[in-house]
């Protein structure tokens, strides 16, 4: 009689459901060295330190390095030096250039009748980099210890680093505008520079526009409003085409 324990599935059995040796989850490598055609950069800066991004120059470490106990360059962090990378580009897109995760210059802010303060910010830049790794020099990180729960922010796919991309190599995937207070996030990928910052300029003047008038107190008919009704009526009044530029055009 044959063992139990012996038996092998049939071609029904499910047991190929629970085969994951093709499954690859985060920081596993796919082949040790390999490196992939294209990786990704994100970062998210106030509109100040956006304009000072030179989108024809070469793309380098914003910071000079630490150098640690052992002699190796370091970021803040105490991981390898360098300009940080993704194989995931929908990582680079949801979180390291995703400009909702921080959010620009206070502007000022106010009270409700609830006495709850809202503060009020400029909007942030977020930019994703899709690079060609062709002729780029980037390897795998080494990671600190304390760090490496992190790797990736958990998901699939692979860190990479280099201390320098030339301008070939890179080409601009997304640019992009928060949300705030009063204005839902932009893409800004097909405008000029010029254009952007109009439009930043014009959103900031819209936040000045409440907060001078509203002051630090908010009117009667506004106060005990929900935020989310609260904020839905001060769009309307000094949002884009909001009731208060059209009496003061009149």
């Amino acid at each position: 009689m044959e063992n139990e324990s012996e038996k092998k599935p049939t071609e029904n059995s499910d047991a190929s459901k629970w085969d994951f040796r093709d499954v690859q989850f985060a920081g596993e490598k796919k082949e040790e060295g390999s490196i992939p055609e294209k990786v990704y950069r994100g970062v998210i800066v106030p509109f100040e330190e956006f304009e000072q991004i030179d989108f024809d120059g070469d793309l380098v470490p914003p910071m000079p390095p630490k150098i640690d106990e052992q002699g190796r360059k370091t970021v803040d962090d105490g991981n390898e030096y360098g300009l940080y990378m993704t194989d995931n580009e929908q990582m680079a897109l949801d979180v390291y250039g995703n400009p909702e995760h921080r959010r620009g210059k206070i502007v000022g802010s106010f009270l409700t009748g609830t006495r709850s303060v809202v503060r009020v910010e400029e909007p942030s830049m977020g930019v994703v980099y899709a690079i060609d790794t062709k002729n780029t020099d980037i390897h795998k990180p080494w990671i600190t210890g304390y760090l490496q729960g992190h790797y990736n922010n958990g998901y699939q796919g692979n860190e990479w680093v280099s201390e320098k991309v030339s301008k070939e190599q890179y080409g601009v995937e997304l640019v992009r505008m928060s949300s705030d207070f009063l204005h839902d996030a932009e893409d800004f990928t097909n405008a000029t520079e010029e254009e952007i910052k109009a439009r930043f300029l014009e959103r900031k003047h819209h936040l000045e526009t409440m907060l001078a008038e509203i002051g630090e107190k908010l009117p009667k008919e506004l106060k005990f409003l929900s935020v989310p009704e609260l904020k839905k009526r001060l769009r309307e009044i000094y949002g884009d085409d909001g009731s208060a530029y059209i009496e003061e055009q009149n």
